[in-house]
């Protein structure tokens, strides 16, 4: 078997050196680039593999990141996670995900976390108090916990989430554009930060063009017949409106379809925007304009925040980015209708 002595050997350079390059501590440890390269080289070719377990033992952590999410089947969860895995992986990391329900408490969290020595943790979304305890209990162990919640977080949780309020502000400019003034709103639970950002972003900017905005045509209930019930309403009314714009793509694919039951063209008669560029939006008759997240760009920010945090070993001052979001135009969208 070949061990580090054999690399240093065959490099001229100390064990220590080696180890330190092939823990990817070179920069670190100030050690130039040529001797990196050459400490690398040579182990390729002599056949050497990092025994990942003996070295978990050694420094007290597998180069491991956790993803624990209640609902890892979710399309926008499932896009952050492989995004981590992507980026996770050249820098020599791996990612195991943790799944957890109702009755995990944050002690079984914490306990798994250790148990399982891993490098860092990042968390979907969890309440604040949760979180807190979770992730001060791991920073006292030197594990850091991130989390794409975007509302308040606990002191030292790194903290990476899209850019809602300008998610919001760009769908109510772009509909305004094509002369909608009568916009409906159906939005998730209106306690969770991010649909309290886009409807903030969404109304400061119809407030801003001092745009009215008529209450009535705002619903917030996300059961199918209360939205249907909603629709139903609104759209006998003499002044209906004549754009949605929905805060999530499965609001909008709903809304799209108790629309088109009820006789109405979209977007001919109404338009439909949708938010976070799932892929059955693509698909729907007539394709949804939505607002597309940044899930690549959140997952690699993730993993550069949580390998920064270890390698600082202290609290960096930018522990919170928000990632940028695109508005998607497709064909569920246009001009308002002469009624």
């Amino acid at each position: 078997m070949i061990t580090l002595q054999d690399i240093a050997d065959k490099t001229g350079v100390t064990k220590v050196t080696v180890s330190y390059v092939l823990n990817g501590l070179e920069k670190e440890k100030h050690i130039s680039q040529g001797t990196a390269c050459r400490i690398k080289e040579t182990a390729l070719k002599l056949g050497y593999t990092i025994d990942d377990f003996a070295r978990a033992m050694s420094t007290g952590r597998a180069k491991v990141i956790g993803f624990l999410a209640a609902s890892p089947h979710f399309e926008f969860v499932a896009s952050v996670m492989t995004s981590i895995m992507k980026h996770a992986a050249p820098k020599g990391y791996m990612v195991k995900v943790l799944y957890y329900d109702e009755m995990t408490t944050e002690e079984n969290i914490i306990a798994l976390a250790v148990k399982q020595r891993l490098s860092g943790l990042v968390i979907y979304s969890m309440g604040m108090n949760e979180l807190r305890k979770i992730s001060d209990r791991l920073f006292e162990k030197k594990i850091p916990v991130a989390t794409l919640f975007n509302g308040k977080v606990p002191e030292g949780c790194i903290q990476v989430y899209s850019d809602d309020y300008e998610g919001g502000r760009a769908v109510a400019e772009y509909l305004v554009s094509l002369g909608h003034r009568k916009i409906a709103y159906i939005g998730n639970n209106p306690l969770m930060p991010y649909s309290v950002k886009r409807k903030k972003g969404f109304l400061d900017y119809l407030s801003e063009k001092e745009i009215q905005v008529t209450d009535s045509f705002f619903h917030t209930k996300t059961e199918r017949e209360k939205i249907k019930e909603f629709i139903q309403r609104i759209m006998e009314l003499k002044e209906r409106p004549t754009a949605f714009f929905c805060t999530s793509d499965w609001l909008a694919i709903e809304a799209l379809t108790i629309l088109q039951g009820n006789g109405f063209r979209v977007p001919d008669d109404v338009s439909i925007v949708g938010y976070a560029n799932l892929e059955a939006g693509k698909f729907c008759h007539p394709a949804l304009t939505t607002v597309a997240e940044n899930y690549s760009m959140i997952g690699e920010k993730l993993v550069l925040k949580i390998i920064d945090r270890l390698k600082l070993g202290s609290i960096p001052s930018e522990k919170t980015d928000n990632v940028g979001v695109t508005l998607i135009v497709r064909e569920s969208s246009g001009p308002v209708p002469k009624l």
